[in-house]
């Protein structure tokens, strides 16, 4: 059997993440998926600085069918870019490159994403100093 590629792994998690919330037993509601979005953090900074180029659109529109279109897709889109590692956290221009992507991928769908994570950042530069 062949080894996984860490795009696949991660598009794995991702469908494992969504069956879990078309599955869930009882309601679905909106803070049940932005948990969800929450426990897919970890993997989706790591996939960034592994210079994975992942396209977060993706991920919000499968929890989005997943949860019935329950939660408002732009809201699920920003909690996923809630996400995203900062810059400064990052080391190399593959991995600034796939940071760039990522948002490039929400920002065209929904514009004001670019805006949303600079005033994020910024304030977490202020809060630092």
């Amino acid at each position: 059997m062949a080894e996984k590629s860490l795009e696949e792994l991660f598009w794995e998690t991702v469908s494992g993440w969504s069956y879990g919330i078309k599955n869930y037993p009882g309601e679905i509601y909106p803070e049940l998926v932005y948990q969800v979005v929450k426990e897919l953090g970890e993997d989706i900074r790591l996939a960034i600085k592994c210079e994975l180029i992942i396209d977060l659109m993706k991920i919000v529109q499968e929890f989005t069918a997943a949860a019935k279109f329950l939660t408002p897709e732009k809201e699920l889109a920003f909690n996923v870019l809630a996400q995203l590692p900062k810059p400064s956290d990052l080391k190399t221009e593959n991995q600034l490159f796939a940071l760039a992507q990522a948002i490039d991928s929400v920002e065209r769908k929904i514009p004001g994403a670019i805006e949303r994570l600079e005033r994020k950042w910024g304030h977490i530069t202020q809060r630092a100093a």
